[in-house]
């Protein structure tokens, strides 16, 4: 998948787009995703690039304008995740520090950061997240819950304890950088889709979408 485009209405309105771009030297992972604006299709809202050990996603990083202006080619970089992974396991997320830009703040100095360590249940599904800054340190921030087959549910019948009895929703927990669910693998949030570096995963039919290395008969 290289690009994707999303149209709404009985007119097929136009309504934003992604485009993806593989590192096709380092066993074709994604190195870049660039996002369009909703209403205009030619200006860049969002351009993150990832970097790797391996097939293990170390780091997020992000352009950004330093006049607060349209995102290109020429604007520099900003961090945005660096994680860490349990040795010698592929996949195995245990931590990630997400580093938070409010609007208008168009430097490379994030205005906060939070640390999280990520819990596994017994088929490799992330089921909690803590958050380990100073204030909240020791919490479960998010609690996730599957059905049956692994897939996410809309919203979890669980509450999280910072602060206490707040309900929990996976779309809460993604807009402040906790994109790894189901078996820690990262989801887009413009398509749905789970990231498993040869293919992406929908997890709403239970399918990988393409055509896998080894032949179709691993779809």
């Amino acid at each position: 998948m290289t690009l994707a485009e999303r149209f709404t209405g009985t007119n097929d309105t136009y309504a934003g787009k992604v485009a993806y771009r593989y590192c096709l030297s380092c066993d074709s992972v994604l190195s870049e995703r660039i996002e369009y604006s909703p209403t205009i299709s030619t200006t860049i809202t969002s351009w993150k690039r990832y970097e790797y050990d391996g097939l293990n996603l170390l780091r997020m990083d992000e352009r950004y304008d330093t006049a607060g202006g349209a995102i290109s080619d020429q604007d520099p970089w900003r961090t945005l995740e660096v994680s860490t992974h349990k040795p010698g396991s592929l996949g195995a997320l245990i931590g990630k520090r997400v580093y938070t830009y409010n609007a208008g703040n168009y430097t490379s100095t994030p205005n906060a950061t939070n640390d999280y360590t990520y819990t596994y249940d017994a088929v490799g599904n992330v089921v909690a997240v803590y958050n380990a800054n100073s204030t909240e340190r020791g919490y479960e921030k998010y609690y996730f819950a599957q059905d049956a087959f692994g897939n996410e549910l809309a919203v979890s019948p669980f509450l999280s304890y910072s602060p206490p009895g707040t309900t929990v929703t996976w779309a809460s927990a993604r807009t402040v950088g906790i994109t790894e669910h189901q078996t820690g693998k990262w989801i887009d949030p413009f398509t749905g889709l789970y990231f498993f570096h040869a293919r992406w995963y929908d997890s709403g039919v239970g399918r990988f979408v393409g055509r896998g290395n080894e032949g179709p008969e691993e779809l």
